[in-house]
């Protein structure tokens, strides 16, 4: 029988203690409170004022003390209450002061403050007393000392009737804040808030006296004291000292109280009367570059000279050269024992080039020293009298090989130190040391300037470059450096200087050169050496093609390897594009297994992941398998990357690329003593590279995130869970790694009857490039310097792998070998697999090799890594004057720059179209712009909200054209100014949303900012504004105009891509039409594009694409036949524009015409006034203004083309002399419009044609005329008179009449006088009496083809406009098919003499889009006729034949009968006639001829017979003696 024992447990009962105890049950809480049973126990929960076990005692609220100010606490149940009596305090716990302030506490408007049981009285300035009761009177102590005092707080003061002079010093009203003090009324003369000051008149004036003299002040008055050379009672007239002409040549210059004499060249003293002969021989040198000033000491009546010497040359002569090379070989030493020594000053000048950052400038030594070099390029003084271990340093970058200029001085006080223009000062903070230097070391120092040392040992770092101007404790001390007290063997004078590194750059491969001024350093980019950066590490390729075992193993010797223990950086340069493959491993190998090791791999997604286990010793924390990755960066790109791994002082960093990617702290107690490293894979089992293991933990380490944390994740794995293999698990891959087991991990296989190891996770690539450095605190560096002087030792602490060593001077090498190399299965150099074998490009494409790689070069039109997709743009055609451009793979678009003639023909409209419309966002503008004149360029509207931008003018105050940007946003305007964008050049423009900065919108032009006027603050503007205004149906975007009158147009988007769509906006609801080219128009990235579907759809047959050409896109509403007014293509000139013969020479550059001879303006438009520009009439002669020249209209007396010509009136054209002088009787003298006669004693003026006693006799009348006798005249003893000649005059007729003195010949003719009259000889074009009329050259219709002829001057110019013809007589056809869009987009154009007809190219086919059937295309027209269709729409056709001849009807199938004409009646009457007519003058004409050639047979021939016959005998009339007759044989 089985016993059962039953345990009591406590707060149980029953019989099974399975009825748990309610211990409330006795209700032991008080106070009301809530009892909660718990298991064995129970819990009160007390109401508010109490507290313990059974909520048994009441908690006391006063023990916080909470009655302010002494205020006595009375305790209640969960509350208190507070005695505030007698605290002067009241409220809930005696926390307000109770206000002992009444009304009458405080007097004269003083403020009562509250005091605890009291009160305080804040008086205003001028009341004192514990209430404020008492006036102070500040009048008690007279302070007004040349005036009357006031009290402020007078109240009476402030009445109307009190004097003016007092209320002007007081406030309009009376009140307390301005009523202390006293106000003071100042005697006349005086002011000052005592009438202290005495009031200088002369400053109430604004310069009494001017610059000319000096006011002095007097008690309420002034006067002026004049200075020397002025006078006046305001010194307003100046004394003129070169009244008395002082100069005795030169030019005299009134001075102040004196003069001054301007000298000519060469002349000198006070008057220039003194000839200067100081620089007569030339004394200066011109070596030097000299300039010789001569000067006169009126004194001592010396000539002397001075020479202005160039840099680099001193001497009363400038012939000492200054200038001095350094070598670096050592220092000159300059001595000075001078008094400035003694008196312990020193100060240095001097200027100097060089290229070294690093070098010593000079030194001076004393009883203490100074040095000064260039450290780091900056100058750096250091001295004993220094309290500074650093100097002091000043200026920047002055190893440039520029000149700068340095000075130093030393005191007793202070040293200075100056560069170029920057100077600063030190104090010294040494006493009683004495601070000169008698020994001055230049280009470099001696070790005894500085100790106590008897040999001069020069130091190192001498100075290298050119030294000149060296001046110490001044002039006289000038170092010169040919000079016998200086050491000639370390410098040379002049400096020669031959840029290192330019105008070529000696380093190679982008090395960079840096000038050391006799030679020159490459620093070398890796993997690049030597002395020019000229050689290159010899790259590795791996697992080349389907080659296996691609391996380099380094034997690492135990004296190397155990400099791994503390710091290290290995690196190298890999390059791949596989995953997944071992790029080294380095370890400490014991019987094939790896204790400790460091593996860097190329890791399943690309990215560098390095494995650690620093330590074998199992209780270090360094013993765990450490997992390092660099996430985000790939290195499978086939790129080259330089990666490093970097151990030091507890850290490990790894980098790429020059960029630290990783760092994590691990352990300084490691024992990482690696004794082979493997370069692309590791040795392994090829079957199995598990290792057993009994336990393992591996810590995965991610790269530092943005926050610069490391992602740290610690797997613990039981052998009892995991087999036995050493793991590291990263993206969900177990691999295997090498374990600490003993199970040998190193096999071998026979290839080629050679033993290889066998390799795991190869690497398939390129490394170069490997180098291992142990130096602290420093990688391996990106750039490595080189000398092309010097052989480099190699540097301590690097080594270097080397797969196919260098056959260059080893000392280039950057380190010692890191050990022995083995390699198995490597191809020097890099070297691609041959990705094209199998050409994997598709239509046509070709393939190219790019390392491990291949690249596609597609066929037009084709894109994709494989050429397998067809590009929009290879299907799709574009309007002539635009190009196909693709938007990415799926959509299209054509683009073109359009020209705007400004005449409102065509403002296109859009229309925003979207798959995804809720996802576009526009936030921007952009447009291109080509213009010189003012327009608007884009504008957008959407319900009441409204955009535009476009460009404007204006002028500012300085009346100025200045150039503006304006936006218009709800109409309110916003300009930003920017000079010259009005000037016909492309300009680009963005107007970007910024939401949340200051400015909302943002305007560039041209890449800069513009400022906006005025500035559109934060939140002015909606975010979605744009978004809002854009989308359809009722957005409203026009291009090339301003829409004023929105409702006066209405853009259809109904028949939109139907054909049929249409625009209408009559002209006088836009204005501010643009002129000019625009381009890449653009609401945020979408184009608005200048071709419209339904002009795609004419010249494409996929209709899809030319409806929809992108997913998201603008589209034209206007149709085809609007868009025929929009030129695509940039058009600045219009040929239909220019006037007066111009013409478009270049319609694509320039936007003006070119004008013909004459004209001017931008359409030639303008007659320039060539008497405004080109004309040169002289005296005082009228310029007559003509077309491209201008004629002179002279007065009396002159001639020629600018009437420059004087007329010689006693040579005139007639050549009749108006003086008489035939033998002498007078002498001509010519004048201006006149003559002279100069007559002899015996004849009388004007003409010396009369004697002074004459007659008829004399025969004194000339050219024809009668003379008569008369009586003699009372003052003469003329007896004649003579009745002149038609066209003579004068008292002897000896005067042509000149009729063109009173005539005006006009359009440039020049009037010719004539005997009896004028002619005015007319330039070429004009006619008439006058020249008034412009000959009509048009008058022979000299314009063909019905072409308008304009009459010109002399020329005329033929309109050919709508004839169908051009040419200089529209005589030649102009082919109206080369226009562009002349005809619809589905016809075709075919030329026609003076015409053209568009055509469709199928026969069978008519109508605008040559898709109506032609209904001609089946009908015959007779009897020649042909047939004519017409074709609206489909809907709409009709046809007729147009028949010929005597044919008609609708086939003309009818032959008509001819009426007879009654003319043919007449005709056989008149024929006959005139055939008669003409038979009879033939017949005559050929007797006459046959008559004349019979005479003509005897002229020229001697016939005796014949002359006998005709001519017998001879005219006897006027001979006095016959001849005897002779007969004629």
């Amino acid at each position: 029988m089985k016993s059962v024992l039953l345990l009591a447990i406590i707060g149980y009962r029953g019989t099974d203690c399975d009825e748990e105890i309610n211990e409330c049950e006795s209700n032991p809480c008080q106070n009301n409170a809530v009892c909660e049973d718990r298991l064995a126990d129970f819990e009160c929960k007390c109401p508010a004022g109490f507290e313990g076990k059974l909520c048994e005692f009441n908690i006391d609220e006063c023990l916080s003390i909470p009655c302010q100010h002494s205020g006595r606490c009375m305790d209640k149940i969960n509350g208190f209450e507070c005695d505030c009596t007698d605290t002067g305090f009241s409220g809930d716990v005696c926390q307000d002061n109770v206000d002992d302030c009444t009304i009458d506490s405080c007097q004269h408007n003083a403020t009562c403050i509250d005091l605890i049981k009291d009160f305080k009285c804040e008086c205003h300035a001028g009341f004192s007393g514990k209430r404020c009761d008492n006036d102070v009177n500040e009048c008690l102590d007279a302070p007004c000392l040349h005036g009357q005092c006031f009290e402020k707080s007078n109240q009476s003061l402030y009445e109307h009737d009190v004097d003016e002079g007092i209320r002007k010093l007081l406030p309009d009203t009376f009140n307390y804040e301005t009523t202390a003090g006293y106000v003071c009324l100042c005697d006349p003369g005086f002011s000052g808030v005592n009438c202290q000051i005495d009031i200088d008149e002369c400053a109430l004036q604004i310069s009494p006296c001017g610059r000319n003299g000096n006011c002095i002040d007097l008690i309420n008055d002034w006067k002026c004291q004049c200075n020397a050379g002025f006078t006046g009672q305001k010194c307003e007239s100046e004394i003129n000292e070169c009244e008395s002409n002082p100069c005795v040549r030169g030019e005299c210059h009134d001075l102040i109280g004196k003069f001054e004499c301007v000298c000519p060249p060469d002349w000198g003293g006070t008057n220039c009367g003194v000839l200067l002969t100081g620089c007569v021989r030339d004394p200066c040198d011109k070596v030097g570059f000299a300039k010789c000033h001569a000067f006169y000491d009126e004194a001592t009546n010396n000539h002397t000279f001075e020479c202005e010497c160039r840099e680099g040359y001193t001497g009363k002569t400038c012939s000492l050269n200054t200038v001095m090379s350094f070598n670096g070989t050592g220092p000159i030493e300059v001595t000075n024992n001078d008094r400035n020594y003694e008196n312990g000053n020193y100060e240095l000048l001097f200027k100097f080039r060089t290229t070294l950052p690093d070098v010593l400038l000079i030194v001076g030594s004393g009883i203490t020293y100074f040095y000064l070099t260039l450290s780091g390029g900056k100058l750096n003084l250091q001295s004993s009298l220094l309290n500074s271990l650093e100097g002091i340093s000043v200026g920047q970058n002055l190893s440039n090989a520029e000149l700068h200029k340095v000075w130093i001085s030393v005191n007793s006080t202070h040293i200075a130190l100056a560069a170029d223009s920057q100077q600063t000062f030190y104090p010294i903070q040494t006493e009683d040391v004495h601070t000169g230097f008698n020994l001055t070391y230049i280009g470099g120092g001696m070790t005894n300037a500085f100790v106590n040392n008897p040999t001069k040992k020069v130091i190192k770092s001498q100075f290298i470059g050119c030294m000149q101007d060296i001046v110490i404790n001044g002039e006289s001390e000038r170092v010169i450096p040919d000079s016998d007290y200086l050491n000639s063997s370390n410098i040379e004078v002049g400096c020669k200087r031959t840029d290192q590194c330019k105008p070529i750059n000696p380093c190679q491969n982008s090395g960079n050169c840096t000038d050391l001024w006799q030679n020159f350093t490459c620093k070398c980019l890796r993997p690049y050496l030597g002395d020019r950066c000229q050689h290159e590490y010899i790259a590795a390729t791996f697992q080349h093609e389907r080659q296996n075992n691609s391996l380099v193993t380094v034997e690492i010797a135990p004296e190397i390897g155990n400099k791994f223990v503390s710091t290290f950086d290995i690196s190298m340069f890999i390059r791949t594009r596989k995953r997944n493959g071992t790029i080294f491993l380095l370890g400490n190998e014991v019987n094939g297994n790896y204790t400790v090791y460091l593996e860097a791999e190329v890791g399943e997604v690309g990215n560098l992941v390095v494995h650690a286990r620093w330590s074998d010793v199992p209780e270090d924390p360094n013993s765990k398998l450490e997992v390092y990755a660099v996430d985000g960066l790939q290195i499978t790109d086939g790129s080259p990357h330089l990666v490093s791994i970097q151990r030091e002082k507890g850290l490990v960093k790894i980098s790429v690329n020059g960029t630290e990617h990783f760092r994590k702290s691990v352990g300084n107690r490691i024992t990482f003593i690696p004794s082979k490293l493997y370069i692309g894979g590791k040795p392994g089992n090829p079957e199995s590279a598990l290792s057993n293991t009994n336990h393992i933990e591996s810590r995965v380490t991610r790269s530092l995130g943005e926050d610069g944390a490391s992602d740290d994740s610690v797997v613990s794995e039981d052998s009892t869970d995991i087999p036995d293999t050493s793991i590291s698990e990263i993206g969900g891959e177990i691999r295997a790694l090498p374990s600490s087991s003993s199970q040998e991990m190193v096999h071998k296989v026979i290839e080629d009857s050679v033993e290889v190891l066998v390799v795991n996770n190869p690497f398939k690539g390129v490394i170069q490039d490997v180098r291992v450095n142990f130096s602290s605190n420093e990688a391996t560096p990106m750039v490595l310097s080189h000398s092309h002087l010097q052989q480099h030792a190699k540097i301590q602490n690097h080594f270097v792998v080397e797969f196919y060593p260098l056959e260059i001077n080893s000392t280039y090498a950057m380190g010692e070998p890191l050990g022995s190399v083995a390699k198995q299965h490597l191809l020097q150099g890099v070297v691609s697999d041959d990705a094209c074998k199998v050409n994997k490009c598709l239509n046509g494409g070709t393939c190219e090799v790019t390392w491990n790689d291949f690249k596609c070069n597609c066929a037009e039109g084709y894109a994709f890594r494989l050429c397998e997709f067809k590009l929009p743009c290879a299907i799709m055609k574009c309007p002539e004057g635009s190009t196909c451009q693709n938007i990415g793979w799926q959509g299209f678009e054509c683009v073109s720059e359009v020209a705007f003639q400004g005449t409102g023909d065509v403002s296109p409209h859009y229309h925003l179209m979207s798959t995804e419309l809720e996802n576009v966002t526009v936030s921007s503008v952009s447009f291109r712009f080509r213009s010189k004149t003012p327009g608007n360029v884009l504008y957008v509207a959407n319900g009441s909200q409204s955009f535009r931008i476009g460009l404007e003018e204006e002028v500012d105050a300085q009346n100025q054209s200045i150039d503006a940007v304006a936006l218009y946003i709800d109409g309110v305007r916003h300009y930003g100014k920017v000079r010259g964008i009005l000037d016909g050049r492309w300009h680009n423009v963005s107007m970007k949303l910024m939401l949340g900065e200051k400015d909302t919108l943002h305007l560039l032009v041209d890449s800069k900012d513009v400022k906006l006027h005025p500035l559109v603050e934060m939140g002015s503007i909606p975010q979605e504004f744009l978004n809002d205004l854009i989308k359809p149906p009722t957005a409203e975007i026009v291009v090339g105009s301003h829409v004023e009158h929105r409702d006066r147009y209405n853009v259809d988007h109904s028949e939109m891509f139907n054909g049929n769509n249409h625009v209408g906006h009559p002209e006088d609801a836009h204005n501010q039409f643009y002129r000019g080219c625009l381009d890449d128009i653009r609401l945020g990235e979408y184009r608005l594009p200048f071709v419209s579907p339904d002009q795609l759809k004419g010249i494409n047959d996929n209709l899809t694409l030319a409806t929809t050409t992108a997913p998201t896109a603008f589209y034209i509403v206007e149709s085809s036949l609007q868009m025929n007014n929009l030129t695509l293509g940039c058009i600045v000139c219009y040929e239909s524009e220019c006037q007066n013969g111009g013409h478009c020479t270049q319609p694509q550059e320039s936007f003006e015409c070119t004008c013909a001879s004459g004209f001017d303006g931008s359409r030639c438009q303008t007659n320039i006034n060539d008497c405004d520009t080109i004309s040169d009439c002289k005296n005082n002669a009228v310029c007559v203004d003509g077309i491209a020249n201008y004629t002179c209209t002279c007065p009396p007396g002159w001639d020629g083309w600018k009437c420059d010509i004087n007329i010689d009136e006693c040579n005139p054209p007639s050549g009749v002399e108006p003086c008489n002088t035939v033998d002498k009787q007078a002498t001509c003298i010519d004048a201006i419009n006149a003559y002279t006669c100069v007559c002899s004693e015996e004849y009388l003026v004007p003409n010396c044609e009369k004697r002074k006693r004459s007659s008829c006799r004399d025969d004194p009348c000339k050219n024809g005329a009668t003379c008569h006798d008369r009586a003699a005249h009372y003052s003469t003893d003329v007896t004649f008179e003579c009745l002149c000649a038609p066209g003579w005059e004068g008292d002897t007729c000896s005067t042509q009449i000149d009729y063109c003195k009173n005539v005006r010949c006009v359009n440039g003719g020049t009037c010719v006088n004539k005997l009896l009259g004028y002619e005015c000889s007319c330039i070429p074009g004009y006619s008439s009496i006058h020249c008034e009329i412009n000959i009509n050259d048009c008058l022979g219709q000299p314009c063909k083809n019905n072409g308008t002829c304009e009459d010109l001057v002399n020329a005329f110019q033929c309109h050919c406009e709508h004839t169908g013809y051009d040419g200089s007589f529209c005589e030649e056809d102009l082919d109206e098919c080369e226009m562009p869009r002349i005809c619809p987009v589905a016809q075709v154009c075919h030329n026609l003499p003076g015409t053209y007809a568009c055509l469709c190219p199928d026969n069978s086919m008519c109508g605008e889009y040559c898709n109506i059937l032609n209904p001609c295309y089946n009908q015959t027209c007779h009897n020649g006729g042909e047939c004519k269709s017409v074709c609206y729409d489909e809907y709409n056709t009709d046809w007729n034949c147009e028949c010929i001849g005597n044919y008609d009807g609708k086939y003309c199938e009818l032959l008509t009968m001819a009426q007879p004409d009654r003319q043919i009646d007449i005709l056989l009457i008149i024929i006959p006639v005139i055939a008669a007519i003409l038979i009879a003058a033939t017949i005559g004409v050929v007797i006459l001829v046959r008559m004349a050639r019979q005479k003509r047979a005897t002229r020229g021939v001697y016939s005796p017979s014949q002359q006998e016959y005709c001519n017998p005998r001879v005219e006897l009339d006027n001979v006095m003696k016959p001849p005897p007759e002779e007969r004629l044989i």
